[in-house]
């Protein structure tokens, strides 16, 4: 098995090679696919920001569109058993009375997703495009909200909110990698597009407040994963899955990560 890892990132697992690919360049793409020959691909790669600033337009077009076409192809042309593309709920973000794409970013990944349909239905390519609403856990980037704050919270700080009262579906990690996998299994899945909902929506501002509550009661004690209730179980689109995590349980590990990773980083300072 292989993995494809950004230029500088950490080594892959043992007994998984590494493969730093330039997935915009489809010689690169085909030369290396035709050397693995994958079973099923895991297609996560992409440049992320919602930012609607028009600089962004180029990097979006060819970081999440022209590389997921280029796999696209080359997957059809050597065969897969399963290709999964990661789609995003920003793609169902709208603006204007023509319904437009939200941001450079939502555009792309739309346009990939209409592009992962065609391939699903005009050259048999046995794809699935799997859209996770706003996860979260472990490594998210540090300035993304969760990890901002509880990095803030641990340093005795507050953190500073923007739109504390926008809301979202906030999807644990572990629940989209099981996600992944049930999509990746699942013989219905060829040629449909899975929507990863929660069921339940939580504004900034009760994040943060939940995660005051779990850092300042903290016990050092891990919280087992809750079932959350799901007010619709019709929304979740792939059959036999279904998120696990409470929104609480999945802070307060995410916390307990942090908190570690924290002492690492000033144990090896010392």
């Amino acid at each position: 098995s292989g993995i494809a890892l950004p230029q500088g990132e950490a080594a892959a697992p043992s007994g998984v090679d590494n493969y730093a690919l330039e997935l915009r360049d489809l010689p690169t793409v085909r030369s290396a696919l035709t050397k693995i020959q994958p079973e099923y691909i895991f297609h996560l790669a992409g440049l992320v920001t919602t930012s609607p600033d028009q600089n962004r337009v180029l990097p979006m077009l060819e970081h999440n569109l022209v590389a997921s076409v280029n796999l696209f192809n080359v997957a059809s042309e050597i065969g897969c058993h399963r290709f999964i593309h990661t789609g995003t709920s920003e793609e169902k973000r709208t603006v204007g009375q023509a319904s437009a794409p939200s941001s450079p970013y939502a555009a792309s990944k739309r346009a990939a997703t209409d592009y992962a349909m065609m391939f699903a239905e005009l050259y048999e390519l046995p794809v699935t495009v799997v859209r996770p609403y706003l996860a979260f856990g472990p490594r998210q980037p540090a300035d993304k909200l969760i990890p901002y704050t509880i990095r803030c919270l641990l340093a005795g700080d507050r953190p500073s909110l923007n739109n504390p009262d926008i809301e979202f579906e906030y999807l644990y990690c572990d629940d989209v990698v099981r996600a992944f996998l049930t999509a990746a299994l699942a013989q219905d899945a060829i040629g449909r597009i899975m929507d990863l909902h929660t069921g339940e929506k939580l504004s900034v501002r009760q994040i943060v407040q939940v995660l005051e509550e779990v850092i300042k009661n903290r016990t050092g004690a891990k919280e087992k994963p809750k079932t959350r209730p799901i007010d619709d179980p019709a929304k979740h689109s792939i059959d036999g899955w279904k998120p696990i995590w409470s929104p609480r349980s999945a802070l307060a590990e995410t916390v307990e990560w942090y908190k570690s990773d924290r002492e690492r980083s000033v144990g090896t300072a010392k």
